[in-house]
This record gives C-alpha cells, structure tokens and sequence, in this order.
C-alpha cells in the first residue's frame, strides 16, 4: 500500500493543485484575477465619465458657451474662470477690457 493517502500524497484528485502546475498554477490565477478586477474597475471608471457627461479635460467643449466651435474664445474662457471662481469680479472686469481693447 503506498502511504500517505488514497491519491499517493498528491492531493486534490491526484494532480498536485492547480491544475497539476503546482506554483506556476497558483501565479497564473494570481495574475488573471488581477486581470479581471483591473478590468471591472476600468470598466466603471469609464461608465461614471461617459454617463456623467465629464471628460476629464478643464475645459469640457460640450459647455454652452463653447457649442458648435472646438476651442472656446478668449472672453469664453474668461467667463468659464470666472464661474469656477478662479478669478474675481474686479479682475474679470479688468482682462475683459484689456481683451476689448
């Protein structure tokens, strides 16, 4: 009788685990459920940016003030600072009027 069980010591249906691999098994699993999980999370990222309408550039060219042209104006890009708080009123008033001038 040979000992050390009833598969001759080699455990889980006799092929030594993971598929009769041994360590490379355990690796290559390691390695494709990283895979899958950086996938799934590639995957969500995309779908929060596509259905939230952010592109991840500063100045989204879907805004209204920018419709209809690929790159915003000057005095676009002014008032966009202005409502993001970048600037205040007073040196908006004072880049608007250099902007005219």
């Amino acid at each position: 009788m040979m000992g050390g069980g009833m598969m001759g010591g080699l455990g889980m249906g006799g092929l030594g685990g993971f598929g009769g691999l041994g360590i490379l098994g355990m690796l290559l699993n390691l390695v494709i459920w990283v895979g899958f999980l950086a996938l799934i999370i590639y995957g969500v990222v995309w779908a929060v940016r596509q259905f939230s309408g952010q592109s991840g550039t500063p100045f989204p060219a879907t805004s209204p003030e920018t419709r209809g042209s690929a790159t915003p104006s000057p005095e676009e890009l002014l008032k966009l600072r202005l409502a993001q708080g970048e600037i205040d009123e007073a040196e908006y008033q004072r880049l608007r009027q250099l902007l005219q001038s």
